[in-house]
């Protein structure tokens, strides 16, 4: 068994930022995964009005989409910020929350007033777990690797820094609303670059865009000047929202990577209209093929 339900408790929560709720849980003893979490996807069962639910370990899915909608809450995917083993005491897992005090979504509203005690299940890793499923950072023999995302992508980008591999060069942009630059540990050999929208009057995603072109002419002249060499892309392809190297949300098989090592290798997440328009710009502008790119929608 891979994923199935876990009875977490809140142990504290606590404003790390103006939009970042930090919920700390216990109950996850048996959680893992049994590899680097880097981006690692789980999921939180929001409890609806009618309370706490209870789902079996095996065909959890199912049996969760056959309740009735007003009572089986709301599930939200989420990455992990930090799974610390006790030695003296349960083991604690941090989740971030992004706040949207304008229109608070279920997850966003229950981490704003979670309180010690309250309890959810969480859908994730058993400790055993060693398949990497729920993992997309994936650099392969990259030489250098590229994160760009939004606040929502935080959390993911924070646990993939610490989770760095030796050796590897790399550089993360985070495009965040000012006054939410949370400490990240990260390695000497990535740059950490942070952009604030309010000192800038763009939309949401702008300012990475910018960055991603940056990076990608300074690195090869030949892109800027529009001569690069492209690989031949399906344009109905170019609008998903969510590919990796290894798996595709259109559905479709992806070509095993190919040829030398030593690429770059890029990693986007936010707003599904900023990645989506990143990817074209890497695919389709820059001749970047797509199995050294991940990028995923992660909203709307």
């Amino acid at each position: 068994m891979s994923f199935r339900p876990f009875l977490a408790t809140v142990l504290r929560s606590e404003r790390v930022a103006p939009n970042f709720q930090r919920v700390t849980f216990t109950g996850v003893d048996a959680m893992g995964p049994a590899v680097p979490i880097r981006d690692l996807r789980i999921k939180l069962l929001i409890p609806s009005a009618s309370g706490m639910l209870s789902l079996p370990e095996e065909g959890w899915w199912d049996a969760w989409r056959a309740m009735p909608e007003h009572t089986r809450g709301h599930l939200r995917t989420y990455s992990i910020r930090e799974l610390r083993r006790c030695a003296d005491g349960p083991d604690e897992i941090d989740v971030d929350f992004v706040l949207h005090s304008d229109n608070p979504g279920p997850a966003s509203a229950w981490a704003e007033d979670a309180q010690p005690g309250q309890q959810l299940l969480i859908i994730g890793p058993t400790r055993d777990d060693d398949s990497g499923v729920g993992i997309e950072f994936n650099p392969g023999s990259a030489a250098m690797a590229c994160l760009y995302g939004d606040e929502t992508a935080l959390p993911a980008m924070a646990r993939i820094l610490a989770d760095w591999p030796e050796g590897l060069a790399g550089s993360a942009d985070i495009e965040v609303p000012a006054g939410n630059h949370l400490p990240i540990d990260a390695p000497a050999q990535v740059d950490v670059r942070w952009h604030s929208r309010e000192h800038h009057d763009v939309d949401h995603g702008d300012l990475l865009r910018a960055q991603l072109q940056d990076d990608v002419a300074s690195r090869c002249a030949s892109v800027s000047s529009g001569a690069g060499k492209l690989e031949p892309v399906d344009e109905a392809l170019l609008d998903m929202v969510w590919e990796t190297p290894t798996y595709s949300s259109g559905g479709e098989s992806i070509a095993p990577a190919s040829g030398p090592a030593g690429h770059t290798y890029y990693w986007i997440a936010g707003k599904n209209t900023a990645v989506t328009a990143m990817r074209r710009f890497l695919v389709k502008e820059a001749g970047v093929p797509r199995h050294h790119v991940s990028f995923m929608g992660y909203w709307r």
